[in-house]
């Protein structure tokens, strides 16, 4: 049988009754049910068995490649196993820190130059081009050692107190997401963004943890989604 594989830009997770399907490269998401899948992993490489028994469906393969959700296997691809990524079992929020903070000038210079940058990475590239961006820049910026706990904590807190004079949260997880890892990352904190979705009713959502410690949402919250994307 022919073997395909995931494009580098496309990403799945089993969520529920649901596969749900994220393809940065077009910013959209695609959710098929469950049943539909089995026997796919004859096909797929990495993709786990699921569905129950039986053969793969050619109309379920067919449609896959047409959406640019699977390659054949004898072009760049990966294989389709789920990320793997840290369950989150605590939170470094701003509203848990409990204490002052003192912010200095050089919180509030970082924490301007990672918002507009936020802002006009956003708004002026594709879905695609603001993660490599942002994936590199964090790279470049932020050390990979093991940081205080309590200095992230005091600069997620910073980052809330200063939010406001520049934007609000409400809704825009996305953004708030990217312009706090870009500040961490001038502080030398590399976090993780998570992408999660629910599939009944279809929902998507992204946050930052360091480790298994979520920096801006909450646990409960965080643990009704299912990652389907984390970039490092």
């Amino acid at each position: 049988m022919s073997q395909y594989m995931l494009p580098h830009h496309v990403f799945v997770c089993h969520e529920g009754e649901h596969v749900v399907f994220l393809d940065v490269q077009q910013d959209r998401y695609f959710a098929l049910e469950r049943g539909l899948f089995r026997g796919l992993d004859k096909l797929v490489r990495g993709w786990p068995a699921i569905g129950g028994p039986g053969d793969p469906r050619p109309d379920l393969v067919r449609l896959l490649l047409s959406k640019g959700l699977l390659v054949p296997g004898d072009r760049a691809g990966k294989a389709a196993a789920p990320i793997s990524c840290a369950e989150p079992v605590d939170e470094l929020t701003a509203e848990s820190w409990g204490e002052s903070v003192r912010i200095r000038p050089i919180h509030v210079i970082h924490f301007c130059r990672a918002v507009l940058a936020a802002k006009l990475s956003l708004r002026l590239c594709r879905f695609q081009t603001t993660v490599r961006r942002a994936t590199k820049d964090v790279a470049r910026r932020a050390r990979r050692v093991r940081l205080d706990i309590r200095c992230i904590h005091e600069l997620v807190a910073i980052f809330a107190w200063l939010r406001p004079f520049l934007f609000t949260s409400k809704d825009a997880c996305l953004f708030e997401a990217l312009a706090l890892r870009t500040f961490l990352a001038r502080f030398g904190v590399h976090a993780s963004w998570v992408f999660g979705v629910q599939a009944k009713p279809f929902l998507a959502h992204c946050w930052l943890q360091y480790e298994n410690c979520v920096l801006n949402d909450g646990v409960g919250r965080v643990r009704r989604y299912t990652p389907i994307m984390c970039i490092e």
